[in-house]
């Protein structure tokens, strides 16, 4: 009875204690907004009573609050992740803490601080001579680079005649700045063909000795009014070389205006043919304060050949750029003469697609769709065969009529990518077909897992695709690949195997392929590069291909 009696008083006596901790306690319910570093940023703070110290439960864990502000506290992040629920234990006693005395008045602090001095009154500087300086900026900069490479392809069986190509390039850019900056820029090469490459294939003409991608002189600034004349490498957004002009005017709120225009080099001699001639106009659309950026250009495009209207082509083009992503889409349409040789309707819609390019913290996604009609134009049907423009009844045949057939080129592609400290894997494939079955159609898909600075020097890569279509009844490939560095970076070898089964649709039995390659750069000093490459294939064609690099870059 006495020991019962004990028990009773203690649990009476516990019960009372708990209810008188309840009255002092209360808990609040708190979440974690954020995590940086080793510290987790909760929801509640000194407003709902939250002190430093006080203890915080998450399911099994408890931790105590570090630092705290009004709306906020501040406690190890120790196994614990954004959106994490808890719960505070405040004690409300401490609400009734005796209140911190009145801080002493500014006034209280006069006189004790000591006067001011500046760093310069102390200093001694001793002159040290730095030599001649400029009293401007430099008004002229001369930038560019001289490359001179080399590719020949040498077979390794029967009596076949190799082939190869030289070249001796040298791009340069000359700016002036001033009040009215200009600038001048080269693009020129010496270019030899060896083999039974040396001469062209369309009308015999011999490839030429001097090639000029580039011959320009250009008055203003970007974003300002700007004119540029000679051999333009680019005419818009998505033309290419024009021997002409070229006139911006200066942006006025999201619009810039262009206009463009000239005549169209030979495409085998390269030498400009002023009969035949190029304009345009070019509307860009840009707005790079949205959180978007987007971008819009259109470009409407006409031209002459021999005295008539030839192409007239609108061609659009936009991007989204949402955060570290990528959104583009673009379309052309062109305009046909009622009789033109092609058979094509007055309006056609000559390509159109999109791509989408997701970034990642670790990773990429992506994907592209293309649909494409052959380029057409009177000046074109001068060097290429009916065939490369119109839907044929025989794709064989070139002295055949066109007919109206479509003959729209598909290209489907898709991608991804993760990344890793220590490794890396690249995967996508690709889908080409044509609306036309004799034009045939191809299947690819790919991945490669890599292992980038083992060690600080070493790459490693393995890599796998299988492909198949009208031509390749099947192929698997694997690839391995080895790349070793010295001197950070400024010394690589690289070296790889791929062992290939095929099975075309014209052969009976299967063929194994073998390649085999080897590739060095050195970069002696910052401005020289030398690289070679070496690849040897045996198997459906047995030869080997050596390409070489040198070059040499001018200014900064």
């Amino acid at each position: 009875m006495t020991r019962a009696l004990w028990f009773a008083l203690v649990a009476l006596f516990l019960s009372a204690a708990r209810r008188a901790h309840a009255q002092d306690s209360r808990y609040v319910a708190v979440r974690v907004l954020e995590i940086a570093g080793p510290s987790a940023y909760l929801s509640k703070g000194r407003a709902e009573g939250l002190r430093v110290g006080s203890r915080v439960r998450f399911a099994r864990m408890e931790h105590r609050v570090q630092k705290l502000t009004r709306s906020f506290a501040v406690v190890s992040a120790r196994r614990l992740r954004v959106g994490d629920r808890g719960t505070a234990i405040v004690t409300t006693s401490a609400d009734r803490a005796a209140p911190l005395p009145t801080p002493r008045p500014l006034e209280a602090f006069a006189q004790q601080w000591p006067e001011r001095r500046l760093p310069s009154e102390q200093q001694q500087v001793k002159q040290v001579a730095l030599g001649p300086m400029a009293s401007e900026p430099q008004r002229t900069r001369l930038v560019g680079s001289l490359s001179a490479s080399g590719a020949g392809m040498l077979p390794l069986e029967g009596a076949r005649e190799g082939a190869g190509r030289g070249e001796l390039r040298g791009r340069f850019q000359l700016t002036s700045r001033g009040e009215l900056p200009l600038r001048a820029s080269a693009d020129i090469a010496l270019q030899r063909w060896l083999g039974r490459y040396a001469s062209g294939v369309a009308r015999g003409d011999a490839r030429p000795l001097v090639r000029v991608r580039e011959l320009a002189l250009e008055l203003g600034a970007r974003e300002r009014h700007r004119a540029e004349l000679g051999r333009l490498r680019y005419a818009s957004i998505h033309l290419g070389s024009l021997d002409g002009g070229r006139l911006e005017a200066a942006r006025v709120g999201p619009l810039r205006v262009a206009a463009f225009g000239g005549a169209v080099a030979n495409p085998i001699s390269g030498r400009a043919e002023w009969g035949t001639g190029r304009f345009g106009l070019e509307l860009e659309l840009g707005n790079p304060a949205h959180a978007l950026r987007p971008e819009l250009t259109l470009v409407l495009q006409g031209s002459v050949f021999e005295g008539r209207i030839d192409e007239r082509r609108l061609y659009a083009h936009t991007e989204l750029w949402p955060s570290r992503h990528r959104i583009a889409a673009y379309a052309e349409a062109a305009r046909f003469d009622g009789d033109n040789p092609w058979r094509r309707p007055t309006l056609d819609l000559t390509q159109a697609g999109f791509d989408v390019d997701l970034r990642f913290e670790h990773g990429r996604l992506g994907g592209r769709f293309d649909l494409r009609k052959p380029e057409r134009s009177y000046w074109l049907a001068s060097f290429l065969p009916a065939t490369w423009l119109c839907a044929g009844a025989s794709a064989l045949d070139p002295a055949l009529a066109c007919t109206q057939r479509d003959d729209t080129r598909y290209v489907a592609q898709a991608y991804g990518g993760l990344e890793g400290a220590w490794l890396m894997l690249d995967f996508g494939g690709s889908y080409v077909g044509s609306s036309q079955r004799e034009l045939g159609q191809h299947a690819l898909g790919y991945a490669t897992l890599r292992l980038p600075r083992l060690r600080g020097r070493y790459d490693l890569a393995l890599g796998g695709s299988h492909e198949g279509g009208s031509l390749l009844r099947a192929s698997s490939a694997l690839r391995g690949e080895l790349g070793i560095a010295w001197l950070d970076e400024r010394l690589r070898l690289d070296l790889y195997y791929r062992p290939a089964y095929q099975r075309y649709q014209a052969s009976l039995a299967p063929l194994w392929e073998q390649g085999l390659g080897a590739s060095l750069r050195a970069l002696p000093t910052s401005s020289l590069t030398l690289d070679l490459r070496a690849d040897a294939r045996i198997g459906f064609v047995d030869a080997v291909i050596v390409m070489a690099l040198v070059g040499y870059r001018i200014g900064g």
